[in-house]
């Protein structure tokens, strides 16, 4: 009998909420249009999402969802709105804009390429398709790594660490995206000082269906001077390291998994590590990422596991903040698709990491990347920490 009247309450409540709206079309239309001037794309979301679930639908109201999807980010639901009225209006430029972004910012690369031949002349203009201008954005970055022993006794001092770095992110296709950087660092400490000069060039190229394939050469110079002990006269070597590393990667709407494998000869010392890497992408969209990333480091005969774990989201149009954690104990450990993040002789244990980044302009942005470093020096026997400060700046050149 319970059962009887639960069921009988669950329907009466449900015929009562369709019975609730009673929204007409042309209503519907006032009120979105409202909306989209004022830009409250949630009211536009809501009140469109229960008239299209009432049987209310028209070309408008797709479009203005499309449009307040796009706002929000979630460029999925976007791109289904926009997909049913792409036939109706054929020739309006702005939804062609919006239509080939959707399909660029969820992994649709050939369906985007194959969109462009039909798109209005000012548009393709506007995306300079098969211009000359190659390069896409410069990066400047500078910071320090600071130690807690820079001040210790002379036997003991482990040097701040300068850092500065210039690159320049380059699309040659819509497939093809390149990433070319030139950085030095340097350090005095008890045992003499370095001078590293690190070539990185990177790309990434798209295939269908979310498919991309990656690869990274990393060419390092170190100018080294070792000091005078007991032992040994003072000593001066400079050596040339190398690290290659490939992979691949496959997104959908939600999830992204990356694996790869590099081989690189640092201070003349062979070494591999295979990496994988998950992405979360709760809302459907790149507002918030939830990362995992794993690495098998083999050197010398002994294999480390290293772990890393972060924690991204968009905030606002203009704002990113994403947070890191890194547990493992080894050095020159190859990070991020290649790019050799975890600087210094010496071994790192763990680090915190955060990232801050704020566009003050269309074309810019600037961004904050602190980091603390858990590190252990084998001569000494002795643990210590770097805190890393790193300022740079992006500047976007199409």
């Amino acid at each position: 009998m319970r059962t009887t009247v639960f069921i009988i309450c669950i329907l009466g409540a449900c015929r009562l909420q369709a019975q609730s709206f009673d929204f007409t079309k042309d209503q519907i239309d006032k009120i979105t249009l409202n909306y989209y001037y004022n830009e409250n794309w949630a009211g536009i979301i809501d009140l469109g999402e229960r008239a299209i679930k009432n049987g209310v639908s028209f070309d408008y109201l797709h479009y203005r969802l499309g449009e307040a999807y796009y706002a929000n980010s979630d460029y999925t639901h976007a791109l289904k709105h926009f997909r049913k009225i792409l036939n109706t209006f054929s020739n309006d430029a702005l939804l062609q804009e919006y239509y080939y972004y959707c399909l660029v910012f969820t992994n649709r690369w050939r369906e985007a390429v194959a969109f462009l031949p039909a798109c209005d002349t000012g548009f393709t203009n506007k995306l300079d398709v098969g211009n000359s201008n190659v390069l896409e954005a410069i990066y400047v970055e500078a910071g320090f790594k600071f130690s807690s022993l820079a001040a210790a006794a002379p036997n003991q001092n482990i040097g701040t660490i300068g850092y500065r770095q210039i690159g320049l992110n380059s699309r040659w296709s819509h497939h093809l995206h390149t990433y070319a950087s030139y950085a030095t660092l340097n350090q005095s400490a008890y045992w003499g000082s370095y001078l590293q000069q690190e070539t990185n060039i990177s790309g990434a190229y798209f295939l269908r269906r979310g498919w991309s394939l990656f690869a990274a050469v990393d060419i390092i110079g170190l100018d080294r001077t070792i000091l005078a002990t007991p032992d040994f006269p003072e000593s001066t070597e400079f050596l040339i390291d190398q690290s290659y590393y490939g992979g691949i990667a496959k997104r959908w709407t939600h999830l992204m998994f990356e694996a790869g494998g590099s081989y690189s000869k640092l201070y003349d010392t062979p070494q591999s590590q295979a990496m994988f890497a998950a992405h979360y992408y709760p809302m459907g969209n790149n507002s918030l990422v939830l990362s995992a990333f794993g690495t098998l480091h083999h050197e010398a005969d002994s294999t480390t596991a290293l772990f890393k774990f972060r924690l991204g989201k968009q905030l606002g149009e203009k704002f990113w903040i994403s947070a890191d954690y890194y547990a493992g104990n080894s050095r020159n450990v190859i990070e991020e698709r290649g790019t050799f993040v975890n600087y210094s002789i010496d071994a790192t244990t763990s680090r915190w990491g955060l990232l801050l980044s704020y566009a003050p302009a269309p074309k810019t942005q600037l961004f904050l990347n602190a980091q603390y470093e858990n590190k252990w020096d084998d001569a000494l026997a002795t643990k210590y920490t770097f805190s890393t400060a790193i300022i740079g700046f992006k500047y976007f050149i199409n």
